[in-house]
């Protein structure tokens, strides 16, 4: 779940089609792009989360591996070097800051070119996605790698324990309910949970909710900001890890050490939210 083109549909195929959409004034163009985004809702709106991006990899959405080993793409999030050797960077110095190697879960890890990229630098690490053929094609091209692979939906299963969480650019594509739900069920079971998420460039109204599915809110001029209401997450500290600015946008990336249960924080906010959106 990391593409971060602004409208997370798939563009025209053919060199000429993507010359002529090209071509088209940005209001005409960013209202088709509206359009092709409430067809794809329409067509996701009555299926589980793990049949929606099942068939988001499936129809290449977020475009085509030529990796025969890994047939899944999870779109320029994980492709795209400036965005990639940023985050990469920045969170491998941020990880060699703990006393030992911390463990890791890796919630919507996706085709994993970015989590490779830290392995070595992490302790145990679970690596998830609702998409089983993901998975299983993860365990085979990534099989050096030392990864607990899980085929999870952590909007309504608990993820394994872990130091950190990473969420990369996973909670963009969810619902402000689903998105209650993978908080909810964070607390108690990480320390820290390091998100990244696709933000506009200027001032903007956060979490506009969205449905779950290949879109984000960044069409929408929104963003998933995890602290703002209506999650309003209890955290006791932050550090922005890295902020590139992409497509439109800024993709930035926050390590948030996150309030323990026996705070008196999240708990019965979010267990409420874990049980249905309020």
């Amino acid at each position: 779940m990391l593409d971060t083109t602004p409208t997370h549909y798939r563009p025209p195929t053919g060199r000429l089609k993507r010359l002529l959409f090209a071509l088209v004034p940005g209001a005409a163009r960013l209202a088709i792009q509206k359009s092709r985004l409430r067809r794809l809702n329409a067509e996701f709106a009555d299926l589980p989360v793990s049949e929606i991006f099942t068939q988001i990899y499936a129809r290449a959405l977020w475009g085509r591996s030529s990796d025969p080993l890994q047939p899944h793409c999870s779109g320029t999030g994980s492709r795209d070097c400036a965005v990639v050797d940023s985050y990469v960077s920045s969170v491998r110095v941020w990880l060699q800051t703990f006393s030992t190697p911390p463990s890791v879960v890796d919630i919507g890890c996706g085709d994993f070119e970015v989590g490779s990229k830290i392995r070595d630098v992490c302790g145990r690490y679970s690596a998830c996605d609702v998409v089983a053929p993901l998975i299983l094609s993860n365990s085979r091209r990534w099989a050096s790698y030392d990864v607990d692979w899980k085929v999870l939906d952590a909007s309504i299963e608990s993820p394994p324990p872990a130091n950190i969480a990473f969420l990369r650019q996973v909670l963009q594509h969810l619902s402000n309910n689903k998105i209650a739900c993978v908080l909810g069920g964070l607390v108690g079971r990480v320390d820290w949970v390091v998100v990244t998420e696709h933000l506009p460039q200027n001032q903007f109204v956060s979490n506009v909710d969205v449905p779950t599915g290949s879109g984000t809110r960044l069409i929408q001029g929104s963003g998933v900001v995890i602290t703002d209401p209506p999650f309003s997450f209890q955290v006791n500290q932050s550090e922005v890890l890295t902020d590139v600015a992409s497509a439109g946008g800024r993709i930035r990336t926050i390590a948030y050490k996150i309030s323990r249960p026996d705070d008196g924080a999240n708990t019965d906010q979010l267990a409420n939210m874990a049980i249905g959106f309020v």
